[in-house]
């Protein structure tokens, strides 16, 4: 008997090693060496604009002296990237997107599908990005203009500045903080969108679907007209001071607000 409970016992220490050993390499050192980043740079000699066309990859751009993209990258991501003219066409459309795994080694982050995508502001400065199925971060950019367009995305913009900013958006969301724009137009369905700390009077063109708008001003507004169009939504000024007939000061800046299948709009500012 006493045999037989000590085979039990060291075959019960065997498992317990070998499954140890198992989980040690799965979890600090398998996903490592899978997972080793790639890095692809591109010369933009004579390139003004970028057109990005992402895909079920989440991305986040930053400024740099060099267009590169760096992260996990395989050939089923089907990464292309096309000078015309002055333009450069760079597309991702991954076949590999999965969801987010519970892992145990707690140094190692959860999601790898994230790309850095670097963008060299000085010479490029009119952007196009077309995301479907992604989640990305612009973070620091000076751009002339962004041009968005946007399905089943979310974009988070922080830091930076846009001139000219336009959107078009299905069942995505889209939220702005610490951004300067000299002009926003927006065609929002079914999404949302939030504009933190946005510069007070400045023209803004809002076509609203059965979505909702909040936006916030980083102080009150002096030169503003509001022009409402549409009696299915709710488009509400009370967080806006100093409004006669919708109207701040002389209203030399035009905030028009289409507003579709009860869709609606906030505007506050900040004291």
């Amino acid at each position: 008997m006493k045999r037989a409970l000590f085979f039990v016992f060291l075959i019960g220490c065997v498992m317990f090693v070998v499954g140890l050993a198992g989980t040690v390499y799965y979890t600090f050192f398998h996903d490592q060496l899978d997972h080793e980043p790639t890095q692809k740079t591109y010369e933009t000699d004579g390139i003004k604009k970028l057109a990005l066309d992402i895909k079920d990859r989440d991305v986040t751009f930053v400024k740099g002296d060099t267009l590169k993209i760096k992260g996990d990258i395989s050939d089923e991501d089907h990464l292309k990237a096309v000078k015309n003219g002055n333009q450069m066409n760079v597309s991702i459309s991954s076949d590999r997107r999965q969801a987010i795994s519970i892992h145990l080694n707690p140094f190692r982050l959860l999601d790898r599908k994230k790309l850095i995508i670097t963008i060299p502001t000085s010479q490029i400065d009119q952007v196009t990005l077309n995301g479907t199925d992604t989640n990305m971060t612009v973070d620091a950019l000076e751009l002339t203009s962004l041009t968005l367009n946007l399905t089943r995305a979310v974009l988070y913009v922080d830091d930076s500045h846009i001139q000219q900013f336009d959107t078009t958006m299905n069942y995505g969301t889209l939220y702005t903080e610490h951004t300067d724009f000299k002009k926003v137009t927006a065609k929002v369905d079914a999404s949302d969108v939030t504009l933190g700390d946005a510069p007070q009077d400045i023209p803004m063109s809002w076509e609203i679907n059965n979505g909702t708008v909040d936006v916030t001003y980083k102080g009150q507004l002096s030169n503003t007209a509001f022009h409402i169009d549409g009696d299915e939504g709710e488009v509400d000024l009370e967080g806006v001071e100093g409004l006669n007939s919708n109207k701040v000061g002389r209203g030399d800046y035009k905030v028009d607000i289409k507003v579709e299948n009860y869709g609606d709009a906030t505007f506050t500012a900040y004291d």
